[in-house]
């Protein structure tokens, strides 16, 4: 009959103690630091970027009804976008 080992749980608590001790070092590194300012200088970026992006579906979906009435306006518009400003000169 086999006996359950009893260096499991005493491996496990050395396997946390020793991620904590890693996880305490990385937290306080120069690499942690460099991290929370980058997130601190990116995430207002993000917001609106993501309530511009909003934005333009909301549009996107108002004006799908003349896409679906001229379906060739779809293939024109990135051409007409692209040339915008360009059509007198």
């Amino acid at each position: 009959m086999k006996t359950a080992s009893t260096n499991t749980p005493s491996k496990f608590l050395g396997w946390i103690e020793n991620t904590s001790r890693k996880l305490h070092a990385f937290f306080r590194s120069e690499e942690w630091s460099r991290f929370k300012r980058i997130y601190k200088e990116s995430t207002p970026i993000v917001l609106i970027t993501v309530i511009v992006e909003i934005i333009a579906g909301l549009e996107l979906l108002r004006v799908s009804k003349y896409y679906l009435l001229l379906p060739g306006l779809l293939l024109i518009t990135p051409g007409l976008m692209e040339a915008r400003g360009n059509i007198v000169t």
